[in-house]
């Protein structure tokens, strides 16, 4: 018997109400069951049943297309958001698109590659990490075109906007902030 239950990363994302239309029986048939069911020591409610089919749905969509669409989701988020950080910190920044761009262009890339490698080691995990710590690169790189003195640099799965002085080294600067060396 386990007491320990691992804690899934989902069930600590913010919750959104869907809707959804279903058969009025369906729903009486479960509420139904789910009274019926406390007599044999279990429980269960429509919401789990619906937040599971859909993480399943997601689960058998990257079987078939190799895409993990929550992790995606989840990386997108993270860019809307340094995109915004730049924006309040670095105003003087343009930006060549947006994160729904940078998301399309990623999505095509890697489907191209995954259907001609369907069966060779190309995974979603490594091809987006690999794509992250590109654009970390091509930020930057834009960032010293411009002379700023900004980076942008990956910590604990974090992007942060630090600044480098031009006559410091590089790492020495960024042990003293507290960010040791980057994931980069």
């Amino acid at each position: 018997m386990q007491y320990l239950e691992k804690i899934d990363e989902r069930n600590l994302d913010s919750k959104k109400v869907v809707g959804a239309r279903v058969s009025e029986h369906v729903i009486a048939a479960l509420n139904s069951a789910g009274d019926d069911i406390n007599m044999f020591g279990y429980n269960f409610s429509i919401s789990k049943v619906i937040e599971k089919a859909l993480n399943n749905t997601l689960l058998e969509i990257k079987e078939k297309n190799g895409i993990d669409y929550y992790k995606l989701m989840k990386f997108q988020r993270k860019v809307e958001k340094l995109y915004d950080d730049i924006k309040l910190f670095l105003p003087e920044w343009e930006f060549d698109g947006s994160p729904d761009d940078d998301i399309s262009v990623f999505k095509e890339s890697f489907m191209n590659l995954y259907s001609i490698n369907a069966d060779s080691t190309l995974t979603f995990d490594s091809y987006l990490e690999q794509w992250e710590k590109d654009c970390i690169v091509a930020w930057n790189q834009h960032l010293k075109s411009n002379d700023s003195l900004q980076e942008i640099i990956l910590k604990d799965g974090y992007y942060n906007i630090v600044m480098i002085s031009p006559n410091a080294d590089r790492e020495e600067t960024l042990n003293k902030m507290g960010f040791g060396s980057s994931d980069e």
